[in-house]
């Protein structure tokens, strides 16, 4: 079948000619008429006669009908789709019809008529046509004060199950209802023909015409499939492997065996169990209620999380709950006097009830919101983004009341990996691909009918909206989708929405007299999964946290360590740890009954004095000191503080805090001093991070510690002097690196023939020149390296980084508005990628050098910027560059934290003056002030020995 992109007609050698440079052509028609122009009936006219032909409008292209599209139209199926749209706001009008022109009515199904071609094989072709919104979008005038409006909406979407859509315009319609109801404030129903695209891509067309806010331009992110990574264990086998492999293909090759039988099986001759709630006769077309329920999404996931299965294994099972629950009800039977009659097992259920839902698999990968926009603002054609293109698979669902709520879930999750592992579902596609292609899309069709008309009902979860939207120029509150038409008595649809989950429900009137009960019913069967999940252990500290975001605005994670543990190293920590806790338990059994601290300094408590008066002092330092230490000594924060502690009698604490500065109940906070009384010790220390700032805080008895600000001054000057040990032991380690590289460079200067003498003038002259040269090339050297930044980094088109000698900073910029879950990391030891989902890496590349993975971080910072922080492994060397690829900075040029001269001690403060030295020396291409020491050395023994001959000495 061709495309719409092959049927187009090439232009005319006259055509082509009249756009040729130069040569472009227009006609100017002046017409005469005899009687004033009436311009409603002229435009009429035009609209008529001279627009519809080929030269003169769009509908020159044609595309065919998709088989999807082509079995939607035939007859006895006529489906449609009731897309139910909850809005915070009352809707304005104009606004509306505004956003729907610029986005919804220029998509190419929505813009085009469907032409029958051939009627006897169901052949259909779409043609474009102009929209005209007032036959569209439909407003009936309806009282704002009510009594019932939730009662009318039902009544008004009910009534458009009644009747099909019209074919002389687009297939849709939009019906705005400003009453405000129990959900939201507006409601606008959505009645679309199935023949223009399934469920997965009309989602993905409202999310396309949507915006995070009203005058954002950012499209919303979509929940993106994870691809799989088969994790190889490089210890199995090949055998193992194969036999796995082997086992795999055997697996799906019976389960698509039995799907398909069990399919041809339903369209021959199985059915359902006749039960109240199954459809008999042609139930198409009559009266349809549709009825929803709002949960929330974060319960679901709950669940899903506790019983390690997928979301839809959780609404499957929960329908299958619920409609247990419901059939008993149905079922009940009463004696004389009202009273209920009850049964063992379960209740007053028929017994071996066979019912099955006809699942609705979507087969084509959804198309990018980026392309669909793009497509929608540039006319563009489908491409093969578009229509329906679903498998159909058979659920068996087991009606029984259940004493463990949680075996509906567990029976599930065994039938949807079941109908995983299974291609049934595209056998049947294609079987009924064939058919249409061989006899014509009736008997495809009468095929799919004995499908729905052989199970109970339809079932289908659609993924929605990430985070609220605004769609239309209106925010969003809810999307409730339904289909009509199915020869079926109940479709049951679950659409998630932000944190939401929507339960809708398309029923027929004359089985299911009571839809909001069987609704009820579906919500209290999840409920009480919910709860026999918390019963069976589910702390609720984790529901909390599951729910609760600590800071939006701010998120901060530790990537996974990925590192691989030998088994030798996991039994030595395991040794270790049951060594440690003896240990531990036994200092306290001790400690508990005879050990004692000796009363060394008078800070020992007495007995029943935990409530005399105490005295709380804190002090503030800087937590880039603490980590100075902490990284130099290669240990734990927690290690540092309790070193500055050691030899007291007290409560030792140290927490993290918030690590920006945070406006807590509305004002923006300096600082937090955490403190503790009425314990049995004298003393309790915490110690308290904030930001870049580190918290001492003490409360002291005031009888035992009389000036606990000496206390203080007496820990931050041990942190002090752990510093300066610290720094000192940094300097020396440099001293003697420079030292061993001047040594080598002094013995390869020896190997090397002597540089002839330059005269003192040239010398001068081949400086400034340098100079010169050096300042015209705009800060970049000979070697392409680039003078640092203030930050001792670089700054690029797409990011800067800076450094210190133990830390890398790298701030990315972001659209704003850019939520943390629209962000895709990976920080590796020797690599770093970063960017945006569904959108090309802006960093992606092997680092300089490697990092601590474990103490690395990234950060959102204020929804604009991606601020990431990468501690070096080795932490005595400046990087060239963040990744390699990248321009290197000249790290001559980088100038640490501590430049100050004068804060060093005598020697460290020549040595550096030497090393400065050396480097002007270098740079001016004069020797340095080992090779002039040499030199002299070299003057002063030739001095001493005239007699020997040193034209062919050299420099060792």
């Amino acid at each position: 079948m061709r495309t719409s992109q092959e049927e187009k007609e090439p232009a005319s050698p006259g055509a082509r000619l009249m756009q040729a440079p130069g040569f472009n052509l227009c006609i100017l028609a002046v017409m005469g008429f005899k009687t004033k122009i009436d311009l409603e009936l002229f435009r009429e006219e035009i609209s008529q006669k001279l627009s519809k032909h080929a030269r003169f409008s769009k509908e020159e292209i044609k595309d065919p009908a998709s088989p999807g599209a082509r079995l939607m139209q035939a007859p006895g199926f006529d489906l449609c789709i009731l897309a139910v749209f909850g809005y915070k706001t009352k809707i304005d009008l104009d606004l509306f019809k505004e956003e729907i022109g610029r986005t919804l009515a220029r998509h190419p199904r929505f813009c085009s008529l469907l032409i029958t071609k051939n009627k006897m094989f169901g052949t259909f072709s779409w043609q474009r046509t102009n929209v005209d919104l007032n036959k569209h979008i439909i407003a009936p005038k309806v009282n704002p004060d009510m009594e019932n409006p939730d009662d009318f909406i039902d009544d008004y979407i009910s009534s458009l199950s009644k009747s099909q859509m019209s074919h002389d315009k687009p297939l849709w319609e939009v019906h705005v209802l400003n009453v405000k109801n129990s959900d939201a404030n507006s409601t606008v129903v959505f009645k679309i023909d199935h023949s223009i695209g399934d469920g997965v891509s009309l989602i993905s067309l409202v999310m396309a015409c949507a915006r995070k806010k009203p005058e954002s331009r950012f499209l919303p992110p979509v929940a993106n499939k994870k691809a799989r990574e088969e994790k190889v264990n490089p210890k199995n086998s090949l055998l193992k492997r194969l036999f796995v492999l082997v086992w795999t293909l055997i697996l799906l090759v019976f389960n698509t065996l039995v799907d398909s039988l069990l399919f041809l099986a339903t369209v021959l001759f199985l059915k359902d169990t006749k039960t109240v709630i199954k459809a008999t006769g042609n139930v198409e077309l009559c009266p349809r209620r549709f009825v929803w329920r709002v949960i929330s999404l974060d319960d679901i996931k709950l669940v899903k999380n506790a019983m390690n299965v997928s979301i839809n294994d959780v609404v499957l099972g929960v329908t299958e709950a619920g409609l247990s629950r419901y059939l008993s009800r149905r079922y009940e039977k009463h004696d004389e006097s009202g009273m209920k009659i009850t049964k063992k097992g379960s209740g007053s259920l028929p017994k071996n009830i066979r019912l099955r839902s006809a699942c609705i698999f979507n087969l084509r990968p959804c198309a990018k919101l980026e392309d669909l926009a793009e497509m929608m603002e540039k006319e563009k054609l489908l491409k093969g983004m578009w229509g329906n293109l679903v498998g159909i698979v058979v659920l068996p669902l087991t009606i029984a009341l259940e004493n463990d709520p949680l075996a509906h879930i567990r029976r599930a999750k065994s039938t949807m990996d079941q109908k995983k592992l299974s291609l049934g579902h595209k056998v049947a596609f294609g079987v009924m691909k064939l058919m249409m292609f061989l006899f014509g899309s009736k008997v495809a069709a009468g095929v799919s009918t004995r499908v729905f008309r052989n199970t109970t009902l339809s079932f289908s979860n659609v993924v929605g909206p990430q985070e609220e939207i605004n769609v239309f120029g209106h925010p969003l509150a809810y999307i409730a989708p339904s289909v009509f038409g199915y020869p079926q008595g109940l479709v049951i649809h679950y659409q998630s929405y932000a944190d939401r989950l929507v339960i809708v429900l398309g029923a027929d009137e004359a089985l299911y007299p009571n839809p909001r009960q069987l609704c009820d019913d579906l919500v209290r069967s999840f409920e009480i999964m919910k709860e026999a999940v918390m019963k069976k252990g589910l702390s609720p500290f984790l529901i909390y946290y599951t729910k609760v975001q600590r800071r939006p605005d701010t998120l901060y994670f530790r990537p996974k360590n990925e590192k691989s543990t030998s088994m030798f190293v996991k039994v030595w920590i395991a040794i270790v740890m049951v060594f440690n806790t003896f240990t531990g338990l036994m200092r306290a059994f001790a400690t508990l009954i005879f050990l004692k601290d000796e009363k060394i300094i008078p800070i020992n408590r007495e007995r029943g004095k935990e409530n005399s008066s105490k005295r709380f002092v804190h002090r503030i330092v800087d937590f880039d000191d603490i980590k100075l230490v902490k990284t130099a000594t290669n240990a734990a924060s927690a290690s540092i503080l309790k070193r500055i502690s050691l030899n007291t009698t007290l409560f030792l604490s140290n927490m993290m805090g918030p690590r920006e500065e945070i406006t807590p109940f509305g004002h923006p906070l300096c600082y937090i001093a955490p403190i503790v009384s009425g314990f049995s010790q004298a003393l309790f220390i915490t110690f308290q991070s904030y930001a870049n700032k580190f918290i001492i805080s003490i409360a002291a008895d005031e009888n035992l510690v009389p000036n606990p600000h000496q206390l203080c001054d007496d820990m931050l000057q041990s942190l002090q002097d752990m510093k300066d040990c610290v720094q000192k032991s940094a300097y020396a380690a440099e001293k003697r690196r420079k030292e061993a590289k001047a040594e080598a460079t002094v013995k390869a200067a020896a190997a090397a023939p002597p540089a002839p003498a330059v005269k003192k003038e040239e010398v001068v002259k081949e400086v400034v020149k340098e100079k010169k040269e050096s300042e015209s090339k705009a800060k970049v050297d000979e070697k392409g390296r680039r003078a640092p930044n203030k930050i001792n980094g670089l700054d690029l088109d797409t990011h800067s980084w800076g450094q210190s000698l133990q830390e890398v900073n790298v701030v990315v910029p972001v659209p704003p508005g850019t939520k943390s879950r629209s962000i895709a990391y990976e920080i590796k030891k020797n690599h770093l990628k970063i960017g945006l989902k569904g959108q090309p890496p802006i960093i992606d590349g092997e680092l300089f050098q490697p990092v601590k993975v474990d103490d690395c971080f990234w950060s959102l910072e204020d929804q604009k910027s991606i601020s990431i922080l990468l501690t070096k492994q080795n932490q005595m060397e400046w990087w060239k560059c963040l990744v390699k690829g990248d321009p290197e900075v000249d790290t001559q040029k980088v100038e640490p934290a501590n430049s100050k001269l004068a804060d060093l001690d005598p020697e460290t403060r020549s040595t550096v003056e030497k090393m400065m030295f050396d480097q002007r020396q270098k740079q001016m291409g004069l020797p340095t002030s080992d090779d002039m020491k040499k030199q002299e050395i070299l003057k002063k023994f030739m001095a001493e020995h005239p007699e020997m001959d040193f034209s062919g000495a050299k420099m060792s």
